[in-house]
């Protein structure tokens, strides 16, 4: 007895378009897990952004220590072949105070503690002359300015800063305290003196006498005896023993 087949070619084509839409709705995803990928995206994200801003900001802050540190390294090499004066904080004119001055930012000789060779004799010269390594990571005034970036401590001395030919300088004989007094600091200005009311700091804008919390609300500074630290605003203002120079 024979069997016949018939042919069925809609049934061949109809059997493998089923097998193929089932293919495609395995490979596919559904709503449900694009909304959850996104979601874990989104998850992740808050965790990892946050984490690497921290990170960021603790790798400036370092930077910035280490930058303050080499300043009063060369500060104290520069009191070793002066008799054991620090760089002044301002040398004035002989006829004129403010004519012809020198601030500590521009002393040739403090400046070659550094490795920097290029004179200063202007505000062009001076970010000429700083390299930008120098400078706190943080501190973004005229695109980064030594002078408005740290801040020499001359708490004691600002009566000399009218006097023509006054050197504002002060001797390691004379700091009895040198790990607790401050050399210098973030600042938004060249000098601080304790003496004078501190400015509130608004952010990176010019303002004399005013330290620059520029840390998570915190200053770095570096002490005469050479180690650096990170200081609240608290102690920054109520400290007076931080500060003081001459005792």
């Amino acid at each position: 007895m024979k069997t016949y087949f018939s042919y069925r070619p809609d049934a061949f084509c109809s059997e493998r378009s089923d097998e193929f839409r089932m293919s495609r709705g395995r490979d596919a995803f559904t709503l449900l897990e694009v909304l959850v990928t996104v979601l874990t995206v989104a998850l992740l994200a808050t965790l990892v952004i946050p984490a690497f801003s921290r990170a960021q900001a603790s790798m400036q802050s370092a930077r910035c220590l280490s930058n303050l540190r080499q300043l009063q390294q060369a500060n104290m090499a520069y009191a070793a072949s002066h008799d054991g004066a620090f760089v002044p904080v301002f040398i004035n004119g002989a006829s004129s105070a403010s004519e012809g001055r020198v601030l500590w930012t521009g002393n040739a000789d403090f400046l070659s503690q550094l490795g920097i060779s290029r004179a200063v004799s202007s505000t062009s010269d001076l970010m000429k002359a700083w390299p930008r390594q120098m400078l706190c990571p943080r501190a973004t005034i005229d695109g980064g300015r030594i002078d408005r970036c740290y801040a020499y401590n001359r708490t004691g001395l600002s009566a000399l800063y009218s006097k023509p030919g006054a050197s504002a300088v002060v001797r390691t004989a004379e700091i009895a305290r040198p790990s607790r007094v401050i050399a210098f600091i973030d600042a938004v200005n060249w000098m601080m003196d304790y003496d004078t009311p501190l400015g509130d700091y608004k952010g990176e804008e010019t303002q004399s006498n005013t330290v620059a919390l520029r840390h998570g609300g915190r200053a770095n500074a570096v002490f005469f005896d050479g180690h650096a630290e990170q200081l609240s605003a608290e102690r920054v203002t109520d400290e007076a023993e931080l500060w003081r120079i001459k005792y």
